[in-house]
């Protein structure tokens, strides 16, 4: 069958698609919107959603072909329609491998269309999601011993060095549901070969590693971030950059001194860490829990949280997070509610919780918030446990509304002492 005979037998509905924006009716905005990203080449992840045959694929298709030449379209192109297989190993092969891999002949994205996104498993749908992140700095600064530590809370063995890169498959288990994560674990000898630019290709976060004792190997950070700089000059979307001293365990016999880090950074418009592989410093495990609670599942929250608390208090714990944010503290927390469960005197716990939101700077809300959480857990009977919520959730409404905190802390505590009228608070506490 020759070509012509092949387009004459083409349905009408693949034979007349649009091959360009212009030729599509109707969606006038959508069509302006998308002409504007694809011209200043800012091309977003993008989700059409409508009725069938309303132009949703013919769109999207439109834009392939006006980006890409019909010889670069399959090697820029892929597209899974309902028919193709949606589970995770779809997205772990044929999708990952397709968009990790550069082509020869065309710079730039690649366009992956999934039609009918819908019918993807929840398992491939979270697999889409994934954070790459390269850590680069000179041979023996630690760069396993970072990866080991973030992806098994332990320190890498001693011996042994990086050939190349070594790419590490982790979780960021802080997000619902778990988003993978890649770390590249780039060798510290990449500069001089031509190997780089395809270590870095696709990173989200790029983290460039100095060991605090060895001053060479800060000051040859510079050679690192200005390459980075020219193999990330042409393209459209630029990782975030951060700096990292490592083998803070070793401060007596740091080599490199704060003012010139800090001076370093600025220069660069770098975020500045520092931590120790070995130990485990910086973050401790129960600022890594506060962090999550706060979060809510919001990573960008994460990330800005542990930015302000890093800044702030140079330590990550939980004390220095919610220091950080203004939130109570559970031992607080903790306080209050024994002074409301098991306090007589009305006005002594008034000027107890009073006292204690002037000093810490809380707000009732927030107080309101950890007490219905703590109280879930105490083995109120179901009756007395419901009156409560019900009486709390009507403060709550009335701090939101304008209503004074120090009316709604006198009732907070009314609350509490009509529920422990009505069971054996002794009973309670004692289990």
């Amino acid at each position: 069958m020759t070509v012509g005979e092949t387009g004459k037998n083409l349905p009408w509905v693949e034979k007349y698609r649009p091959s360009k924006l212009e030729d599509l009716v109707s969606h006038d905005d959508i069509i302006k919107t998308i002409g504007q990203f694809m011209k200043e080449n800012q091309l977003p992840h993008l989700l059409f959603y409508g009725p069938p045959g309303t132009g949703k694929t013919s769109t999207i298709l439109a834009c392939a072909k006006q980006m890409y030449t019909p010889q670069q379209f399959n090697s820029m192109v892929l597209e899974l329609n309902a028919s193709d297989d949606r589970g995770i190993g779809i997205v772990r092969g044929q999708i990952l491998s397709f968009a990790s891999t550069r082509t020869i002949f065309k710079a730039g994205p690649k366009l992956i269309i999934l039609d009918e996104a819908d019918a993807m498993t929840n398992d491939a749908q979270n697999a889409l999601r994934r954070i790459k992140i390269t850590i680069l700095g000179e041979p023996f600064t630690g760069k396993s011993s970072l990866c080991q530590r973030y992806l098994s809370n332990s320190p890498r063995a001693p011996g042994g060095t990086t050939h190349g890169a070594e790419v590490l498959a982790g979780q960021c288990l802080g997000l619902r549901p778990p988003v993978p994560l890649q770390l590249c674990d780039v060798a510290g000898n990449s500069l001089s070969t031509g190997m780089l630019r395809n270590y870095l290709y696709a990173s989200d976060v790029v983290l460039f590693v100095y060991d605090l004792s060895n001053l060479q190997s800060f000051d040859k950070l510079n050679v690192w971030i200005e390459k980075v700089k020219e193999i990330f000059d042409q393209e459209t979307k630029k990782p975030l950059m951060a700096l990292f001293g490592n083998k803070s365990d070793l401060e007596h016999q740091r080599a490199v001194r704060l003012s010139c880090v800090k001076q370093f950074a600025s220069k660069y418009l770098l975020e500045n860490f520092k931590g120790s592989a070995r130990t485990g410093e910086m973050i401790s495990e129960d600022g890594i829990q506060a962090l999550l609670e706060l979060s809510g599942g919001d990573m960008r929250k994460v990330l800005n949280t542990l930015q302000s608390t890093w800044l702030s208090a140079r330590d990550v714990t939980e004390d220095t997070v919610y220091t950080c944010v203004g939130h109570p503290l559970r031992a607080d927390i903790d306080s209050i509610l024994t002074r409301l469960m098991n306090e007589d005197d009305f006005g002594v716990c008034f000027k107890f919780i009073q006292d204690l939101k002037i000093l810490k700077g809380l707000a009732l809300g927030d107080i309101l918030t950890e007490i219905h959480t703590k109280i879930q857990r105490v083995k109120f009977p179901p009756d007395v446990l419901i009156s409560l919520l019900i009486k709390m959730a009507d403060s709550e409404a009335r701090l939101a509304s304008g209503c004074s905190e120090r009316i709604e802390l006198a009732a907070l505590i009314a609350a509490f002492h009509f529920a422990r009228q009505q069971i054996d608070i002794s009973a309670i506490t004692n289990s």
